[in-house]
């Protein structure tokens, strides 16, 4: 895939679950810090705690519900598309989006 269809793929996962957590769907994604699975563009678009390569930890209990309607646990696999994109981005394939100090 090239980074225009990494982001592309990333930026519908991200409105899809947006979706699901009755949240608005955004036109791009937020800027973040590379290697911080707290401060990722995916974590901060979709306000889970961490973003991991295998799962993705919430916040919230509503919003895991929300994903999952049976789940108990406050996790979920980390879709293909976002581990693709967090992947491209914690190697400095989109500088754009990297959150810089001011």
């Amino acid at each position: 895939m090239t980074l225009t269809e990494i982001y592309a793929a990333a930026l519908l996962e991200v409105n899809s679950l947006r979706q699901r957590l009755g949240m608005a769907p955004l036109s791009e994604l937020p800027k973040g810090v590379p290697g911080d699975g707290g401060n990722c563009p995916i974590q901060r678009a979709l306000n889970c705690a961490k973003v991991e390569s295998t799962y993705m930890h919430w916040y919230s209990f509503d919003d895991i519900s929300a994903l999952y309607p049976d789940g108990k646990v406050p996790s979920i696999s980390t879709p293909q598309a976002l581990v693709a994109f967090i992947a491209a981005f914690d190697d400095g394939n989109f500088p754009e989006l990297v959150e810089r100090e001011t």
